[in-house]
Order: C-alpha cells, then sequence, then structure tokens
C-alpha cells in the first residue's frame, strides 16, 4: 500500500503545502492573538494554533470541536513537567516550552483537505476573533 502510494506523494506534499500556506495567510491577520509560524520547505500534517491568551485557546477549541474539528496538544505538552525529567530539568526555565503547553495545539493537515474545509476553518476564525 505504500509502494503503491509514493507515486502520488508529490502530489500529496503540494496539497499539504498549500493547505499550510493558506492557513499561515489566514492567521496572519489576528496578530494581536496568535504566534503565526512560517517554513519553507515542509510537508506539514498539522496546522499549529499558538494563541497569545491561554483562556481564548481553550474557548477556540471548544469552538472548533463543537463542529467536529478534532485537535491535538501540540508535542503533547511541555514534557519538561513529567516526572522522569523533572529531576534533570527546571521547567520554570523554559518558558517557551511552557507557552507551547498551555497556548497551543494542532489540527490535522492531510491531503484529503481542500478548499472546503479551508473555508470552514476561516469562517470560524473570523467569527471567533470578530473579524466577519
Amino acid at each position: 500500500l505504500g509502494l503503491c502510494q509514493l507515486r502520488r506523494i508529490d502530489y500529496f506534499v503540494r496539497i499539504r503545502n498549500g493547505n499550510y500556506s493558506r492557513f499561515v495567510e489566514i492567521c496572519k491577520r489576528y496578530p494581536k492573538e496568535l504566534i503565526t509560524l512560517e517554513a519553507e520547505g515542509i510537508s506539514s500534517f498539522a496546522l499549529p494554533f499558538i494563541f497569545r491568551n491561554s483562556l481564548q485557546k481553550q474557548e477556540f477549541q471548544k469552538l472548533i470541536k463543537s463542529v467536529g474539528i478534532e485537535s491535538r496538544p501540540l508535542i503533547s505538552g511541555n514534557l519538561l513537567r513529567q516526572p522522569f525529567l523533572q529531576r534533570y530539568y527546571n521547567a520554570r526555565e523554559y518558558p517557551n516550552a511552557d507557552l507551547l503547553h498551555t497556548n497551543a495545539f494542532y489540527v490535522g493537515n492531510n491531503q484529503f483537505d481542500g478548499e472546503e474545509q479551508m473555508q470552514c476553518l476561516e469562517n470560524l476564525m473570523s467569527k471567533f476573533f470578530g473579524k466577519d
């Protein structure tokens, strides 16, 4: 199955990169609310949301869940908070890891998502941030 799909990998990467580019452009409309990540040469499996305010993050996550969009913690949160690492690292010395732990999550990005899904996300963000 995997070998069969390799013939389509470039096509799949183009779709994912297109989705990610569109996502970045949508996020740039909300610089006071979101931290936007841009990178070239990726094949993003995820669309990362990094909120400046953790309460706003929680409310937006509830909104997307209410319309059937699943989300996941970004990198499983701050791993330095895990007991097995606490003896080696002080989590407070890594504020960016805590920011991602409390203010970030991602939704999936795959080659089966297209204009309809991106338009839905754009509409939800516009209504949530009050710019519709």
